[in-house]
């Protein structure tokens, strides 16, 4: 049975957010993966991680560009605590998946990698 509710957070504490998309036919080994980083790393979470499903588009620089997407959002209130490196390690696992981050949050990628990511890279650049 596919539960229809839906949970509604308003976050009014300062934050950071970092999300990814990938492809949705790696997600459970990516959610494996994320547990395992988040017991080795003993890292203790005060917000959930919210994990969304959405069709692929053709929007060249869309994150869900040519594929069907697994969204994962992480929250934390400080980047300067403790959790900086809860960010630092999803960030690998996520390069390690060719996650494509949402361009209004935070993330770690240069220019080069995120050209790897986005087949359509190029032609923005030149219409840029």
């Amino acid at each position: 049975m596919i539960d229809s509710q839906i949970l509604i957070v308003i976050v009014v504490n300062r934050h950071c957010e970092l999300e990814y998309m990938v492809d949705s036919e790696k997600s459970l080994e990516i959610m494996k993966k994320i547990e395992k980083m988040i017991e080795d790393h003993k890292i203790c979470l005060n917000m959930p991680v919210e994990i969304r499903f959405t069709k692929g588009d053709d929007i060249p620089l869309s994150p869900m560009y040519g594929r069907d997407s697994t969204c994962f959002t992480f929250l934390v209130y400080n980047l300067e605590d403790h959790r900086a490196i809860y960010f630092e390690q999803l960030d690998k696992i996520f390069a390690e998946y060719g996650g494509r981050p949402h361009w209004g949050k935070w993330f770690g990628m240069t220019c080069k990698e995120l050209e790897r990511l986005y087949p359509e890279w190029n032609s923005f650049l030149v219409v840029r």
